[in-house]
């Protein structure tokens, strides 16, 4: 008996019958269809990785959660259960961010040029509000320059924060920061 050669004529063949030769043009397609849609899949993840700090942070977020964690250990809720708040940065680097608590005060008269000092205080307590333009980002920080705050003293400073990203959500860690029980860090989460 003769030896057959191993060509492409062989795998082809007519040897082969039409149930076997449909099995093999299905295998051969559905082959094709998973590297085809893992090209993709690598493409389109590599994509997302390679996008920069910039890229990603561009963005309108609201507010989801603002903690203070002081130096002791312990942490607070400084604005209240349901808090509101929004971050906005834009391609050009400027941004504006607000965070305003649900504890305050109704003003007695409805007139805020007449509130008495104590309503005026608890407003700003549970305010913060800057904005201003971003500076030098890298990838794990971001340097707001604060044009203006609702804290006077705040403004023309650098406020340096650590973020990461943990799919949309960014999360910020500020810098080392006064407070009413000592020294404390804000943890600040956006979606």
């Amino acid at each position: 008996m003769k030896a057959r050669e191993a060509s492409p004529a062989f795998l082809i063949g007519d040897h082969h019958t039409e149930a076997q030769m449909r099995t093999i043009r299905f295998m051969g397609l559905s082959i094709l269809a998973a590297v085809a849609a893992a090209a993709v899949a690598n493409n389109d993840i590599r994509a997302e990785n390679e996008q920069t700090l910039a890229e990603q942070i561009v963005e309108a977020r609201a507010l989801t959660a603002v903690t203070f964690q002081y130096h002791d250990g312990t942490s607070v809720n400084p604005y209240g259960p349901n808090v509101k708040g929004s971050l906005t940065i834009d391609g050009n680097g400027r941004f504006s961010l607000s965070i305003i608590g649900v504890q305050q005060p109704k003003f007695a008269p409805n007139n805020r040029f007449q509130g008495t000092p104590e309503e005026n205080a608890a407003v700003i307590r549970a305010t913060e509000i800057f904005f201003g333009t971003s500076l030098d980002e890298t990838e794990k920080t971001i340097t707001f320059h604060l044009e203006r705050a609702i804290f006077p003293n705040w403004d023309g400073t650098d406020r340096k924060f650590t973020i990461a990203f943990k799919g949309k959500q960014l999360e910020m860690v500020g810098p080392p920061t006064p407070g009413p029980n000592g020294i404390f860090n804000p943890h600040v989460v956006w979606n």
